[in-house]
């Protein structure tokens, strides 16, 4: 894959929810040798079962970590970690599906010692749970794990909250728990909901962030149960450290036996929280704000390259707002990403923003602009500002950066188209040509 195809895909990512949770394969692992057919059934105990959970890498796909299923049979002398986060770039129209919300994924499986290797050599932190399950669900497991891994059942359309690597790792574990993991985990609250839990896996690259909060609708502010946190396979770690299964004598045990830390990367620890990044966004709205209003003020006094750079500055601003305000429609209606519905920042950032953007600049240049002009410029900031009165009343929170950066910017366009009118009024009543 060229530098600039990875590029334009982790840009989509950003308004895409960074592409995947833990969608990676391990391109440098050498090719699997699958069983020829499926193992006779036995009876002994001959498999061993680890839970293998990989940390951040350095790309948009990789922030949200990854996992696999590791058998080993000690019998047979393999061991294969199973994962289902394979995507592949030259999948036929892979882009458009992945816009549509219909990307293809599939699982796979890779000598063990070859994979972990891989994430090592890329600096990602790799853990390892030996899972204490009976021998009748080690086998069952394996059986599910061999049944999935047919030619004809190894693809599934990836969802990157509800179907992804890690929830399907997820859906197996919980059958070989008896359904154990998802006994008390889907009865119980987590602190975070999808959205808080991207912008701090992302966190690191902040026009990511903003790029995953501009994108994503209010169905990714609620609350998440500590089944749907298992999204992230650094939550499935940790519920699984938590949970305890039947020892078959009466009593109870955790059902992780052990736990190792085979590598540990060295980066930036994962963040617990999403970070505190309104101030620095509040601050690039409001110095791009003040370019607008120390241009309009400087219009008014008579200065024709202030007229012609305030013109250019805010159609510029209106347009790119109208252009999200666009895209965020279109992923609304015309895709299958559910979380970019019912989106608060289609309000902020409306496509409304092009009406604005023809209309600026006329009534800019022109002082005896008339009424409907003025009201078509001052359209998409008036939208703006009935979108954050929404948004305050349902809860900001999530989305205080985007509203930090942009707010300002439709102030000091709403202060512009003021300053001009009164000018032009003053100029009128006065008897003077109109001011610019």
């Amino acid at each position: 894959m060229t530098r600039t195809r990875a590029a334009a895909l982790a840009a989509m990512a950003s308004l895409s929810l960074a592409a995947s949770a833990g969608a990676q394969r391990p391109a440098a692992a050498p090719d699997p040798r699958l069983p020829a057919s499926v193992p006779a059934p036995d009876t002994a105990d001959v498999l061993d079962i680890d839970l293998l959970t990989i940390g951040q890498g350095d790309h948009v796909w990789e922030k949200f970590g990854h996992n696999a299923i590791v058998v080993t049979d000690r019998r047979a002398g393999t061991s294969i970690a199973w994962n289902w986060g394979v995507f592949d770039f030259n999948q036929p129209r892979f882009v458009a599906r992945f816009l549509a919300g219909n990307t293809l994924y599939r699982m796979d499986g890779y000598p063990t010692d070859a994979s972990i290797d891989f994430y090592k050599s890329i600096n990602r932190t790799v853990w390892i749970q030996r899972l204490a399950l009976s021998a009748h669900y080690k086998r069952k497991l394996r059986d599910l794990i061999l049944e999935n891994a047919r030619p004809a059942n190894r693809e599934y359309q990836y969802d990157y909250f509800l179907d992804n690597c890690s929830t399907r790792v997820r859906n197996l574990l919980n059958e070989a728990t008896g359904g154990g993991l998802a006994g008390w985990t889907r009865h119980h609250y987590g602190s975070d909901s999808y959205l808080s839990h991207t912008q701090r896996l992302v966190a690191d690259n902040p026009f990511t962030e903003l790029g995953v909060t501009i994108a994503l609708g209010r169905r990714a502010d609620s609350t998440l149960m500590l089944w749907d946190e298992m999204f992230v396979p650094m939550k499935l770690q940790q519920r699984v450290r938590e949970l305890q299964v039947e020892d078959g004598r009466g009593g109870v045990r955790l059902l992780v036996a052990s736990e190792r830390v085979l590598f540990t990367a060295n980066r930036a620890a994962e963040l617990a929280h999403p970070p505190r990044s309104w101030p620095w966004w509040l601050a690039v709205g409001a110095l791009l704000g003040w370019g607008i209003v120390a241009l309009a003020r400087a219009t008014v006094r008579g200065s024709r390259r202030a007229q012609v750079a305030l013109a250019a500055l805010g159609a510029a601003w209106l347009a790119l707002a109208g252009v999200v305000g666009v895209i965020l429609i279109l992923a609304a209606t015309m895709t299958r990403h559910v979380y970019w519905q019912d989106n608060p920042s289609a309000w902020l950032l409306s496509a409304l923003g092009l009406v604005s953007a023809a209309a600026f600049p006329h009534v800019v240049m022109r002082p005896r602009a008339g009424t409907p002009w003025q009201l078509l410029a001052a359209l998409a900031s008036l939208v703006a500002f009935y979108g954050m009165w929404k948004l305050v009343g349902g809860g900001a929170a999530p989305r205080v950066a985007v509203i930090a950066l942009v707010m300002p910017l439709h102030v000091a366009v709403l202060f512009a188209l003021l300053a001009l009118r009164n000018a032009r009024h003053a100029g009128s009543r006065a008897g003077a040509p109109a001011a610019a």
